[in-house]
């Protein structure tokens, strides 16, 4: 439990100002930690959720918790080794000073149930204790709460907002490592504090270890399997990957031709048309390339439907227009492969920044957007 007695906030010895630092970070650290969640949950469940919906599974809510504790919980753990390290550069009073200041705050002596009195440190605390590693510490908590939020959304999602596959199938593997190392840090932290309380040593028989060996393997299958199809998917381990790839792919048409405010935009009406989260998929391709050409600054494609029910997405906003693009149907490039048409159009906006809608738009440009090869050709032409 914390206490606020004045010799604590006036510290004396460079062990108890050491100390009175550490604390202090470390409670900034906890604070933005929950800041953190704060801020998230509530883009989340009040601002986004209708888009982010499309793009993670639903419990993606409950794991960005526990990821977002661990990513905080790693830099707390890490900052208080580097301090302990610190300290024992200090001489042999003032190292005990600091660990019977920071002792006093530590989840480890709450559970135990008592305070350490100084000589009880000293008779306990070597000279020259064994040098933590604090940034392997750091890794370790960022590996797990990556692990935690990477399952959080469908690989191929990933993929579609402009990683390469092998950078998917990559993450997929530090995710199986992640997941599978849980359990028995977990389990060997328990060990650690039943022993603790016992012997008054954090120690781990040879049963304990074997023990530990045998969790993690059985640990190891499930994960990789539950996460196979990922790595697959980055490394190619199979053909199954270009069947993913084909799946995506679009097929032309509507019940009849698109025509919003004119007939300009045309989709061959003779086979079954595909869903909108595929079209979401080609215009997230087209996004990154309108980025990179500097035609927009940024994006957050929002799907619509026009008064016919033919899919639009609106991509960007700035002081003078709304950009929103409209599937145009199939077209084949110079090597005849079929890609998907996106036209872009502006729409200005009014004094209060409404938009005036399509009849006032100006076009910006016709692009063809090959999905399975994730490449955007720009036709180059600005009207019909």
């Amino acid at each position: 439990m914390e206490t606020n007695n004045t010799d604590e906030l006036q510290p004396t010895g460079d062990g108890a100002r050491l100390a009175a630092k550490t604390l202090l970070v470390s409670r900034i650290i906890k604070l933005y930690g929950a800041a953190a969640l704060f801020l998230v949950y509530f883009q989340i469940f009040y601002r986004h959720w209708d888009y982010l919906q499309r793009w993670i599974y639903n419990y993606a809510c409950i794991l960005l918790a526990p990821a977002i504790i661990l990513f905080f919980a790693g830099i707390d753990i890490a900052y208080i080794f580097h301090s302990i390290n610190k300290a024992y550069r200090l001489s042999r009073p003032d190292l005990i000073d600091f660990y019977h200041d920071l002792s006093k705050h530590l989840l480890i002596n709450i559970i135990r149930g008592k305070e350490q009195t100084k000589d009880e440190i000293a008779a306990k605390l070597p000279d020259n204790a064994k040098k933590n590693h604090p940034f392997k510490l750091l890794i370790m908590f960022w590996i797990f709460a990556f692990s935690i939020g990477f399952v959080g959304a469908p690989y191929d999602n990933y993929y579609w907002f402009g990683f390469p596959k092998i950078t998917v199938g990559i993450a997929a593997l530090i995710s199986t490592v992640g997941l599978t190392l849980i359990i028995p840090t977990i389990v060997a932290m328990i060990a650690y504090i039943i022993s603790l309380k016992k012997t008054g040593k954090a120690k781990l028989s040879k049963l304990q270890k074997a023990l530990l060996i045998v969790i993690t393997i059985l640990s190891f299958v499930p994960n990789y399997i539950w996460l196979y199809d990922a790595i697959n998917f980055g490394f190619g381990l199979d053909t199954s990957t270009d069947e993913v790839i084909e799946d995506t792919e679009y097929i032309p048409s509507y019940e009849s031709d698109y025509v919003d405010d004119s007939s300009q935009y045309m989709i061959d009406d003779s086979e079954e048309y595909m869903d909108d989260v595929t079209i979401m998929n080609h215009m997230i391709i087209l996004c990154n390339y309108l980025v990179q050409e500097g035609v927009i600054s940024d994006f957050s494609v929002e799907l619509d439907f026009n008064a016919k029910g033919y899919v639009k997405g609106t991509v960007a906003r700035d002081d003078e227009y709304v950009y929103v693009l409209y599937d145009n149907g199939i077209k084949q490039d110079d090597q005849g492969n079929d890609c998907l048409e996106l036209v872009l159009e502006a729409e200005p906006l009014d004094e209060d920044g409404n938009s005036l809608g399509q009849t006032e738009a100006s076009l910006k440009g016709f692009y063809l957007v090959n999905a399975e090869t994730k490449t955007v050709i720009d036709e180059h032409k600005t009207h019909w």
